[in-house]
């Protein structure tokens, strides 16, 4: 077992596990200590997503959906909220939630698999109307949990320019004049927020400019 999987396990979990490798140093028979069960990442990450209801893996922006219908799959599939509670937790019409949904399955009728659950994104930071949906996500790594292009660029699966360009086109949208140093900038813990923070320093509200969100 990795530490990335050992680092995800309960207290419980890893007070098991210790007892089944202790019992077999010892050479007593372990049948009846069973093993943690979280081992697989889909699991891991439903597990995740249990205690971070109003944030969603960035993990799932790396996919051929559009932003919006991976937000919009992720929390009809994964979490299980009708199209109701979506539409009023994302500001959006619940008859667009539905057509969005449906476009999302036709493109990829699997469910999520996210092995990487550490990056989240707060589900304010997807509603404001003044940077789309891609705009916001990267604003949000880059700006609240501190990564550089480049690691975006490999979280999301993008190519370095298309970050690069994204990132500077929401500045520009919001005012940000303050110029991106990523040799200066400072790295900071990886850790999910406790409030949502609106990227670049915006208000919520965003102005649809067309294309795909």
């Amino acid at each position: 077992m990795d530490e990335f999987l050992v680092s995800r396990l309960t207290p419980d979990e890893l007070t098991l596990l210790l007892s089944k490798i202790q019992a077999a140093l010892a050479g007593t028979p372990t049948s009846n200590v069973p093993l943690p069960t979280t081992h697989d990442p889909t699991a891991l990450a439903r597990q995740h997503s249990e205690t971070n209801a109003e944030h969603v893996p960035a993990q799932i922006f790396s996919t051929e959906l559009a932003p919006a219908e991976a937000v919009v799959k992720y929390l009809k599939e994964e979490l299980g909220w009708n199209y109701h509670r979506i539409g009023v937790r994302l500001k959006r019409d619940e008859r667009g939630i539905w057509g969005t949904y449906r476009r999302a399955t036709r493109k990829m009728p699997t469910r999520f698999v996210i092995t990487d659950p550490r990056y989240l994104i707060p589900l304010d930071v997807l509603c404001t109307r003044e940077t789309s949906v891609l705009e916001s996500v990267i604003g949000y790594l880059v700006d609240s949990l501190h990564l550089t292009f480049s690691e975006a660029a490999t979280l999301l699966v993008k190519s370095y320019s298309t970050v690069y360009t994204t990132y500077t086109r929401a500045s520009r949208k919001s005012g940000n004049t303050t110029p991106y140093n990523e040799e200066q900038r400072v790295k900071a813990p990886l850790k999910p927020q406790g409030g949502a923070q609106a990227p670049f320093g915006n208000p919520t509200g965003r102005k649809t400019t067309g294309g795909k969100r």
